[in-house]
């Protein structure tokens, strides 16, 4: 069974900033963190003029989330690996190009 599309933008700052592009309610702070589950889709929307590259984990643990995305470019799409059992967990995910962009998915299933 397929799951749900979603998508994060990449927004211009110093450092630029991801954003999950989810519907917020008018009045309600849009959220910083993606909540997903296992067999949905992630993708990332490059709004600025560099390229980025996501990543996650450390050293020899860090896995790959997407391939360079070009500038005003999107992501291929990413979807979380069930745990066994499956339970919840966190990926933590950042730019490989530039310091300081970071994000957070919580996958709930």
């Amino acid at each position: 069974m397929a799951g749900n599309s979603w998508s994060i933008k990449i927004v211009k700052g110093k450092p630029c900033s991801f954003e999950p592009d989810v519907y917020c309610p008018p009045g309600q702070t849009k959220p910083t963190v993606l909540t997903a589950e296992t067999g949905d889709s992630i993708s990332w929307d490059n709004q600025t003029s560099l390229p980025h590259q996501i990543v996650s984990g450390e050293g020899d643990q860090q896995t790959q989330l997407t391939n360079r995305i070009p500038p005003r470019g999107s992501s291929g799409a990413f979807s979380p690996q069930p745990l066994t059992p499956p339970a919840p967990f966190t990926i933590n995910y950042y730019c490989s190009l530039h310091r300081g962009e970071t994000g957070t998915i919580e996958v709930v299933s």
